[in-house]
């Protein structure tokens, strides 16, 4: 039985539509029908327009929801590797300085090494001029000894023969060569005392200068491992910075996601209240079997009533 006289299929009247004589034509019939379907208001393609434009503002603020949040990923990911960048940068930069200062103090303990060669040097040579100076006291002495005794047999001599031994004279000759044998014991004494006391002195100076060149190492050697530590703590110091970016990095990822499910959820909502609106859901079904008797369509053929 056929439903084209429905208005809502745009039809106007019963089979045939040239009254009660004219001769029924299934074909013809059918062809009219589509006709009057794709006229109608309830046809797919209007049905489906409908849909589009009420979700079509919802699709757009959706394209841009995610258009936003997927620069906002790739804002996240350029922030992760610049930091990552600036951290590798920076911990190069200090490896850099550190580098530098261990080879300044790879040159300072070289100085320091020179002088204290220099310094055993310097005073392994003043030791041996000490000693050389040293021979030459006992030396004097004895010269002195020696021109005491000539000069005393000589005296001896002028005197017995000039018959003066025992006088006044000859006493007073022999006091004064005494005494002069004297004086040049005591100045060949002091001489040595004073280049004793020098000795001493230059000694102790060397003691002084060779204990601050070994302070000067051991500071160095505290430095080179402060610097060596500095290292350390850099290397450490960039793990962590890494670390804590990845950290970062991945925190941001759950909320993009969310972010996305929403937009999409939404979308899905919107989608499903249009559907709504329309009868195709909402109690409503695209089956064959309920769409005519729910919402007025036939999805066998339009305008024409299922047999049985």
């Amino acid at each position: 039985m056929s439903n084209t006289g429905d208005a809502a299929y745009g039809g106007g009247g019963g089979y045939g539509g040239g009254g009660a004589n004219s001769p029924f034509n299934p074909v013809n019939q059918f062809q009219q029908d589509i006709q009057n379907f794709g006229n109608s208001p309830n046809s797919l393609q209007n049905i489906l327009g409908q849909l589009e434009g009420a979700t079509a503002p919802q699709q757009a603020l959706s394209s841009l929801q995610t258009a936003l949040a997927g620069n906002q990923y790739n804002i996240n990911t350029q922030q992760y590797n610049l930091s990552n960048q600036n951290l590798e940068q920076q911990a190069a930069n200090q490896e850099a300085q550190l580098g530098i200062s261990q080879q300044q103090l790879g040159l300072q303990g070289q100085g320091l090494q020179s002088q204290a060669e220099l310094l055993g040097t310097t005073t392994g040579l003043e030791q041996k001029e000490y000693g050389l100076q040293q021979q030459q006291y006992p030396e004097q002495l004895a010269e002195a000894a020696l021109n005491y005794g000539a000069n005393q047999q000589a005296l001896t001599g002028n005197l017995a023969a000039s018959g003066a031994t025992n006088t006044v004279g000859a006493n007073t000759q022999q006091n004064l060569l005494s005494k002069n044998y004297g004086y040049q014991q005591a100045d060949i004494g002091r001489a040595q005392q004073l280049s004793q006391l020098q000795q001493q002195g230059t000694t102790a100076q060397q003691q002084y200068s060779a204990a601050d060149l070994a302070r000067q190492q051991q500071n160095l050697a505290l430095v080179a491992q402060s610097n060596g530590l500095s290292q350390q703590e850099v290397a450490q110091q960039l793990g962590y910075g890494l670390a804590q970016s990845g950290l970062d990095y991945q925190q941001n990822l759950p909320q993009l996601l969310n972010s996305l499910s929403s937009i999409w959820s939404g979308e899905l909502g919107t989608a499903e209240g249009a559907a709504g609106a329309v009868g195709l859901l909402g109690g409503s079904s695209l089956s064959p079997s309920q769409v005519g008797s729910a919402s007025g369509l036939n999805l066998y053929s339009p305008g024409v009533t299922p047999v049985g």
